[in-house]
């Protein structure tokens, strides 16, 4: 067991794995954990990435969706207020 204290971490070697104490937490730098651990991170970024690029999806459908809306109900009051002048004509 190698212990080296860095800054404002503690890393230590236990075999081939090497797990490092920064704020708080313990994390493995290397070995199948330390590279299980970078990729779980990665995906939880992608996740969110995705997640942000939804809700903005959404918001634009639903601005399309009022604006058709707005659209129609317009058109429909068009042809209401023409056939009413086609009746008094």
């Amino acid at each position: 067991m190698n212990d080296m204290t860095t800054g404002d971490s503690i890393v230590m070697h236990l075999g081939n794995t090497e797990t490092v104490f920064k704020k708080g937490t313990w994390s493995f730098e290397t070995g199948v954990v330390g590279s299980i651990q970078k990729e779980n991170y990665k995906l939880r970024k992608q996740i969110q990435q995705l997640e942000e690029e939804k809700n903005l999806l959404h918001l634009k459908y639903e601005i399309l969706l009022n604006l058709c809306t707005q659209a129609t109900v317009e058109s429909h009051l068009k042809d209401c207020e023409i056939e009413s002048l086609k009746k008094i004509s």
